[in-house]
């Protein structure tokens, strides 16, 4: 279907301080980069369940300012996402989601844990943002509740744990009769992302590939012929299998 993805940059392992000016920085390089689409996940660490109302309040705002943050640093044209890990009841998804409305959300991924189906589409049910979830979620027993009646509009399959590359298509196929969209989860290196990339070219309904930002400087080298973008697109390879091999002593001069 094509030879080249839209990628989003995933900031949020490289994102320091986690404040808002150190996600605002982060999205803003990695637009700098090239990249039209970023995602960040501000709530991480968020206090567990029977915290002080206080203490959860102040996350919950430092979350929402973490966010719009981000968009003022990237502008209205580019895309923002939010990964919420799953820190929320349906309450508290509702009234984040209401408050992030100014920031033109692309998606609102995993307020609650995918497998709450109920929970998960009564969020869908009460916000305006387009919901996204399932990077867990294993084969097409999985992905499916999230897929019927559109429980979700994006679903998050991962090469790495959902049954593989075949299994991935399937999932996919399941999705596009559903009318739900795919954009495969992938915070991983040049290996997986060239795996998910082979999947993303054949899919009608592909969305966005995730790809891990600013981690490593010499990422791009663990393959060869070494990771391609244009203009924020991954260039899918055209070598055969995965399209790529890995450059094993570039692996052991910095992972061993």
């Amino acid at each position: 279907m094509r030879d080249t993805l839209q990628v989003y940059a995933n900031v949020n392992r490289a994102t320091n301080p986690r404040t808002p000016a150190g996600f605002a920085a982060a999205a803003r390089a990695a637009v700098r980069d090239g990249f039209q689409a970023a995602k960040g996940a501000p709530f991480d660490g968020f206090p567990s369940p029977g915290s002080s109302p206080a203490t959860i309040e102040a996350a919950v705002e430092n979350g929402i300012a973490c966010i719009a943050a981000m968009r003022d640093a990237i502008g209205s044209n580019v895309e923002l996402m939010v990964d919420c890990h799953s820190f929320f009841d349906v309450t508290l998804a509702e009234r984040v989601a209401r408050r992030l409305e100014p920031q033109n959300l692309s998606w609102y991924e995993e307020p609650v844990a995918p497998e709450r189906i109920e929970e998960t589409r009564e969020i869908r049910r009460r916000i305006r943002q387009p919901m996204a979830a399932g990077e867990i979620l294993f084969g097409l027993a999985g992905f499916a509740p999230l897929s019927r009646d559109q429980t979700v509009n994006v679903i998050m399959p991962d090469v790495k744990h959902c049954g593989g590359l075949l299994e991935l298509t399937r999932i996919a196929a399941v999705a596009e009769r559903d009318g739900v969209m795919v954009a495969p989860h992938n915070p991983s290196g040049p290996v997986s992302t060239a795996a998910s990339a082979q999947v993303c070219a054949v899919l009608r309904n592909f969305r966005l590939l995730e790809f891990q930002w600013g981690e490593a400087a010499w990422r791009h080298d663990v393959v060869t012929p070494p990771e391609r973008f244009e203009n924020g697109q991954y260039r899918v390879g055209d070598q055969p299998g995965f399209g790529v091999m890995l450059n094993e002593k570039l692996v052991r001069q910095h992972l061993m």
